[in-house]
């Protein structure tokens, strides 16, 4: 298959994939440039992307443990954006979005599913809480610390 994709890198290859329950998927793509240098390349990803059922118990730790994630991938991010400004000079207003992408992102994500809406907004509400109690004056966490200061 790589020698295939590498004779024909430039062509619209069609593909298909057995499942294990025996059903065949076709699917038709182009190797793409700019991934690795000098060569096109044909990236396939694996997911499980089904909903599994959850009891209470094990929804509650998952939603614990997902929340506690997602947090430390937060503080990390604007942890990176803010060195990216301060070490490289990097200007971070490529890198945020305003209002109108916002509304723009919930354009976009309004027309998947329920699911999809709901964490977009678990991932919105997160967001704002984790940059909240940040310690910085103006914000919740400012004045978390000047209360324990006192």
């Amino acid at each position: 298959a790589v020698e295939f994709i590498k004779n024909h890198d430039s062509e619209l290859l069609n593909l298909q994939i057995q499942k294990s329950n025996k059903e065949v998927i076709s699917y038709a793509a182009v190797p793409q440039a700019g991934l690795v240098e000098g060569k096109r390349i044909l990236g396939i990803g694996l997911t499980d992307l089904s909903n599994k059922k959850l009891g209470i118990v094990e929804a509650t730790q998952r939603a614990v443990v997902d929340t506690f994630n997602y947090t430390k991938l937060f503080l990390g991010s604007f942890a990176k954006l803010i060195k990216g400004a301060f070490t490289k000079g990097e200007n971070i207003t490529d890198s945020l979005s305003g209002p109108v992408g916002m509304a723009v992102a919930t354009k976009d994500i309004s027309q998947k599913s329920l699911s999809d809406i709901a964490f977009f907004a678990a991932m919105i509400s997160l967001s704002l809480a984790v940059f909240n109690i940040l310690p910085i004056p103006a914000l919740d966490g400012g004045r978390i610390l000047f209360v324990l200061s006192e």
